[in-house]
């Protein structure tokens, strides 16, 4: 792993800025919460000193009234915990050593070769794509989690052997790289942004119909002046935040294509990155269509389909055929790239 390419400075510079604001994003978020509570003990005294005074039908509606404020408050600020995850692998196939040993033996390869733990599970996707991840629950920002390794089956249709090596070994460029733990952290600032500031119009519309009494509205309408007081502070700080991380990854990118680089053959890593754009079109061309058939036309295999488009597109094209494969110059890179917008 010594002899890696080492992060650059460009990468060493982002990485410190993303870990600057995450610091600065979870305490602005420990501030609010720590406000959040200290408006519980306040209003919750005044609350008590409303009953010490007199008891009554309108000091009983007073008193609840204010301390639901901070109540109210300190959940909005924590409700994402309770949220459940909607990730899932259920659209993926697990794939285990003894069902593919050709695959797993190029993985053993490169899992030497970078010095890298082996992906805690490896899975099959339907795409013409590949990636590494890791199941980010809540203690993942405190404790090691192992990463899984996931390859499109349309990658592997369209590549050859050492083709799907370098791309494998892009993937685990990532592996070898420490700075993925602060994606956990970014997926976490995510989901209290969304549930916080994007998602909580239900829970804002139940805290001002709480009640039909029209006095504890009013407690239910500064308990809604407080939350969007919240969500303008940290919807500010998560932009600063989600802008440095993108820098950061752009640069964890350009690592995994030199650890790719250095580990593998750079002309099958240039072959395999100009033909993917084709390779995916050929692959959604045959998915587009079965699927806008409404079940009228099943495929029995659709990466049959895709290779057959791929000699279609290949023809119209002009593109030569090598060792099986379509061979695209970088002249045609834009091509079949229709639907993305390059800044």
């Amino acid at each position: 792993m010594n002899n890696l390419p080492k992060i650059s400075p460009a990468y060493r510079s982002k990485l410190t800025s993303a870990i600057v604001s995450i610091s600065i994003f979870f305490t602005v978020y420990l501030i609010l919460i720590a406000i959040s509570l200290f408006l519980i003990v306040l209003l919750g005294y005044g609350a008590y000193s409303i009953l010490a005074f007199k008891v009554s039908y309108y000091t009983l509606i007073a008193a609840a009234g204010l301390a639901s404020i901070g109540i109210f408050v300190f959940y909005f600020m924590i409700k994402f915990i309770f949220k459940r995850s909607t990730s899932t692998t259920r659209h993926l196939v697990e794939i285990t050593r003894s069902q593919q040993p050709e695959l797993f033996s190029i993985i053993d390869e490169i899992v030497t070769d970078t010095q890298v733990k082996a992906p805690k599970k490896v899975f099959l996707s339907p795409d013409v794509n590949a990636s590494v991840s890791y199941n980010s629950v809540f203690w993942s920002m405190f404790f090691p989690v192992r990463k899984n390794l996931t390859i499109g089956l349309g990658l592997i249709n369209s590549t050859s052997i050492g083709e799907l090596k370098t791309i494998l070994a892009h993937e685990f460029g990532h592996f070898s790289q420490r700075s993925m733990k602060v994606g956990g952290y970014v997926h976490h600032a995510q989901k209290i942004v969304y549930e916080t500031v994007y998602n909580n119009k239900e829970y804002e519309d139940m805290i001002l119909n709480f009640s039909g009494n029209s006095f504890l509205t009013l407690f239910g309408a500064i308990s809604v002046g407080f939350i969007n007081i919240f969500q303008f502070i940290l919807k500010k700080v998560s932009s600063f935040l989600f802008q440095k991380h993108a820098s950061l990854s752009r640069e964890m990118e350009y690592h995994a294509d030199a650890v790719s680089t250095f580990l593998t053959n750079p002309q099958e890593q240039i072959s395999s990155l100009l033909r993917i754009e084709l390779s995916d079109s050929a692959f959604y061309y045959s998915f587009n269509f079965y699927t806008q058939s409404e079940q009228k036309y099943l495929p029995k295999n659709i990466y049959k389909n895709q290779t057959s488009l791929l000699k279609i597109f290949s023809e119209r094209n002009n593109h030569l055929y090598s060792n099986g494969l379509p061979k695209v110059d970088e002249g045609d890179l834009t091509r079949y790239n229709k639907t993305k917008i390059e800044i």
